[in-house]
């Protein structure tokens, strides 16, 4: 919870931070529009009804963004419109002066835009906070990608599956795993697609056993991955009877991962072509971890991995290649939660 506490802060703090420069420079840009009757009080009026625009306006293109091309694409006009054409008739209305000295006035507010996008880009985001959104289901029902919903069988409790692939015959079973971890398959789930889940990531965190981590997939450095972290450097890692065992010894899995079970046996594969089975264990140098996804059966992590970073074997992620730790699930708003 204090991660999850820290991202709401430092997010506040920027968006605090964006508003209060706003107004300032909103107040400059009055002065060279030589716009008359200017109050504190108005100033403080303009900037809060632009940054209540905003607000209102951030679900709606966080939404628009997990949809269609032309959803997308008007989330993208909703943005362009309340960073242009809202402040300029914000200005225009709260000051009561035409157009064009509205929008003279407005100009110096978009200088914020360079600077704060540097703050951005060189600071919070290399060393502070990343979001990102997950495309897959191998960390379900942790963390979501794109999915179809159901009800578990077992338990009542909803349910997930990835989308059926175009080359699937339409009478095949599905994996879907529950939020208790129950794994189970259906032929006819119901086909209604839901986007993925929003992420936020903690840079500065260096992961731990059972954190969900966010890094560079060694084969292919440009693509990035989310998984658990299950083993440390210098550990031997091995799967068995669905449990995890760290040199030797079995590991008590976390009360929120009760009921989750790893495979060491999927089809197509077979305990010589697995890393981290009784046969073939994972042995972890310095700066190597191992990492699994909650969805065991169709997750594509350390077990299987052909090819690994240079220097490295095929199922190690290096210490170079995290990117951080995932404290927040923040969008969309009914699958909040806290990781970390």
């Amino acid at each position: 919870m204090l991660y999850n506490a820290l991202f709401l802060l430092s997010v506040l703090g920027v968006q605090t931070l964006t508003f209060v420069t706003w107004g300032l420079l909103l107040r400059l840009g009055l002065s060279w529009a030589k716009v008359s009757d200017v109050s504190m009080r108005k100033v403080v009026t303009a900037t809060v009804i632009f940054a209540l625009l905003d607000t209102l306006v951030i679900p709606f293109i966080l939404t628009t963004q997990l949809m269609s091309i032309p959803l997308q694409l008007a989330g993208l006009l909703m943005s362009l419109a309340i960073i242009i054409v809202a402040p300029i008739f914000v200005v225009a209305s709260t000051f009561k002066v035409s157009g064009l000295r509205a929008i003279q006035a407005w100009l110096p507010t978009i200088l914020f835009s360079a600077p704060g996008i540097l703050l951005i880009v060189l600071v919070y985001r290399p060393f502070v906070f990343e979001t990102f959104v997950v495309p897959t289901n191998a960390m379900a029902p942790s963390i979501l990608g794109t999915h179809w919903q159901g009800t578990c069988p077992q338990c009542g409790a909803p349910n997930y599956c990835s989308p059926r692939h175009e080359m699937q015959h339409s009478y095949d079973p599905l994996p879907m795993i529950c939020d208790n971890f129950h794994v189970t398959s259906e032929e006819f789930p119901n086909e209604t697609a839901y986007g993925g889940d929003r992420i936020a990531v903690a840079k500065f965190l260096t992961p731990q056993r059972w954190d969900l981590a966010v890094f560079e997939y060694p084969q292919d450095p440009t693509v990035s991955f989310v998984k658990r972290v299950v083993g440390l450097p210098g550990e031997e890692v091995v799967i068995q009877d669905g449990d995890i065992w760290i040199n030797g010894v079995r590991q008590q899995l976390p009360a929120s991962l009760e009921g989750l079970e790893y495979v060491s046996e999927i089809d197509g594969f077979y305990g010589e072509d697995m890393w981290g089975t009784a046969e073939r264990p994972a042995v972890l140098g310095d700066g190597e971890y191992f990492v699994l996804g909650d969805f065991s059966a169709q997750s594509h992590d350390s077990r299987l991995w052909r090819e690994g970073a240079p220097g490295h074997p095929s199922y190690a992620v290096p210490k170079s290649h995290m990117i951080g730790v995932v404290t927040t699930t923040y969008w969309p708003q009914n699958r909040w939660r806290a990781h970390k």
